[in-house]
């Protein structure tokens, strides 16, 4: 298990490496949240509206594991058939749901009882940190490592892919 983590902390530190140097900014990351609203509002009912993030779930990993991988929902639906979902509200506030859309009839709940969850994205330490707030109590915090852009031709739109890395708290 430790050789896994290691394996996954280098990964996340190479993945952040080759981001040719570039900081990702609070401003840059949360008008990508924002712009995944406003693109599914303006897409609703189409096949292009698929703009939550999108996390794989299998054996708990998003709980457990150190790095964590979001990839807007058109990315992901060949990768990971149990999801969790950060479906935003607007730029800031968003709703984390569980889903396992690879069965009949695909399940889909909410992971906590209040639905309102907040990324709460600052400086600190040269990088950028995001924590996630339920109310007053501090979910997750993790490290931002990389915010990658990957053109969608399909929908002739640009999707986004976000590596994090789990503070320990």
């Amino acid at each position: 298990m430790l050789n896994v983590r290691l394996a996954l902390v280098f990964v996340a530190v190479w993945l952040h490496s080759a981001s040719d140097g570039q900081d990702v900014s609070t401003k840059y990351l949360r008008a990508a949240f924002k712009r995944s609203v406003e693109i599914q509002d303006e897409h609703a009912g189409d096949r292009c509206q698929d703009f939550d993030w999108v996390a794989c779930g299998h054996d708990s990993a998003y709980y457990k594991a150190d790095t964590v991988f979001l990839f807007q929902e058109a990315l992901s639906q060949e990768v990971c058939c149990r999801r969790m979902r950060w479906s935003f509200r607007d730029g800031k506030t968003f709703t984390l749901i569980q889903d396992r859309h690879c069965q009949e009839p695909p399940i889909s709940g909410v992971a906590f009882e209040d639905q309102r969850l907040v990324a709460s994205l600052s400086k600190k330490n040269g990088g950028v940190v995001l924590r996630v707030i339920q109310g007053k109590v501090l979910r997750d915090e993790f490290r931002v490592i990389a915010l990658e852009a990957v053109p969608d031709g399909s929908c002739n739109r640009q999707l986004h892919r976000l590596t994090l890395l789990r503070n320990k708290m």
